[in-house]
């Protein structure tokens, strides 16, 4: 706990608590942003969609985009939605006037360090700091408890060991204060927000994870796993590629913030095979590690994705899913498709700053690679039969993750049952 910061945050956030009494908030106005303002995406990009275009059925006059990039705020007017750039006099005006903040991320500006010890400064969704007097919604983007998140962290767990008398007053005030989680975790207020979950045990560990009241929960579904409202054309033009191919592999690896594992061009290895069985491979590196991995262009029966590309839209016309530790396993399962996962570091995530949260051995529902090899063979096969690679308790897993099967109209009914 870094008491210093801490407190200046809680002084920082007071005043502007106080200062956002001069705010007048309209209940027809929202705002929405998403993974550290820089990419139009997730649960948040298909919910702003939604909201956009229907705002005359939901009695919304104005649903802005927050960004912090100019060329896609620009991109964003050019498709007839609104959007706003961090920093300015115009998105300054729409965070003190919208009644809904929405995000799916970042809920304050954030130090990450690289693999080569330099930080990076990365914003939260939208202008955090002036969200109090906001509804503040979180659309958080994961699902699924096998990566440990937060307090579940094998990094926090060691901390709280080392100081536990520090942690167990901390996760005190955590649970049991409105105050503390208001105005000494995050900027605006975002300690303490309404959040969505899928079923009543993601309730449960967004609960004990994150210290989340339950009665704050939104138990409903995720708006990325609805039909998307408007594909974006870069997004049409990959799709129709997609469906010239006999199957497709989305290769999704997750982040490793402790780690000095190599990613392997699993493309490039695998390429006459790709070839020869007519199988597509698209690649996208995680967000968190866009610094240090690069990206290519699209090559006969490869694509590798921008960092901001938005795969969601991409899920349900895959025939593989590739990935290892992540939580798209689970949008994954929601769509019923087949998973692969390549597991080379097992031993050492296992015991990194992550660390399980639940067991893998249930809840990867889908043979486990740890060499090239053989994750060759698994490919071709399941290309073929992808149903043979599932399970006999995928159903099961699904259900207990996804209790929950919901239109963009439901979602955004869910959340006014809620937040008002």
């Amino acid at each position: 706990m870094e008491t210093d910061n801490i407190v200046i945050r809680a002084l920082l956030n007071m005043r502007s608590a106080i200062s956002s009494l001069s705010f007048k908030k309209d209940k027809k106005t929202v705002i929405v942003g998403a993974w550290f303002g820089e990419k139009f995406a997730d649960n948040s990009r298909f919910l702003f969609q939604y909201l956009s275009e229907n705002k005359s059925k939901l009695g919304l006059e104005h649903v802005i985009w927050v960004t912090a990039d100019e060329q896609l705020a620009n991109d964003l007017r050019e498709y007839g939605y609104e959007a706003v750039v961090m920093g300015s006099e115009e998105s300054e005006k729409w965070h003190k006037r919208a009644y809904y903040h929405i995000i799916c991320n970042a809920s304050s500006k954030q130090a990450l360090r690289d693999k080569n010890g330099n930080v990076h400064i990365i914003n939260g969704d939208i202008e955090t700091e002036l969200s109090f007097r906001a509804r503040r919604i979180n659309l958080w983007h994961g699902t699924g408890g096998l990566k440990a998140v937060n307090m579940a962290t094998n990094a926090y767990k060691k901390r709280k060991s080392a100081h536990p008398v520090q942690y167990a007053v901390k996760e005190f005030l955590l649970f049991h204060s409105k105050v503390y989680p208001l105005f000494f975790l995050y900027n605006g207020g975002w300690g303490r927000c309404y959040q969505i979950t899928t079923s009543p045990l993601q309730t449960e560990t967004i609960h004990q994870t994150w210290a989340r009241p339950k009665k704050m929960c939104i138990e409903t579904g995720y708006p990325r796993n609805c039909e998307c409202p408007r594909l974006l054309k870069h997004e049409a033009q990959i799709i129709n590629i997609m469906n010239e191919y006999r199957a497709v592999v989305l290769y999704l690896p997750t982040f490793r913030s402790n780690s000095s594992y190599e990613y392997l061009d699993l493309s490039t290895i695998y390429y006459d095979t790709l070839r020869e069985h007519d199988i597509l491979w698209i690649e996208k590196s995680h967000s968190a590690e866009k610094v240090y991995v690069s990206n290519h262009s699209i090559d006969p029966n490869v694509i590798k994705l921008n960092p901001n590309f938005d795969i969601n839209v991409l899920i349900p016309h895959i025939t593989i899913l590739l990935t290892d530790y992540s939580s798209v396993r689970m949008d994954a399962m929601f769509h019923n498709k087949a998973t692969l996962f390549y597991v080379p570091d097992y031993d050492e995530y296992l015991h990194g700053d992550n660390g399980f949260m639940a067991d893998p051995n249930e809840v990867l529902c889908g043979p486990k690679y740890k060499n090239i090899g053989e994750l060759r063979e698994g490919i071709v096969k399941f290309s073929y039969d992808p149903e043979a690679s599932k399970t006999s308790n995928y159903q099961t897993i699904r259900e207990r993750y996804w209790s929950k099967d919901r239109t963009l109209d439901d979602i955004w009914a869910d959340i006014i049952s809620v937040v008002g």
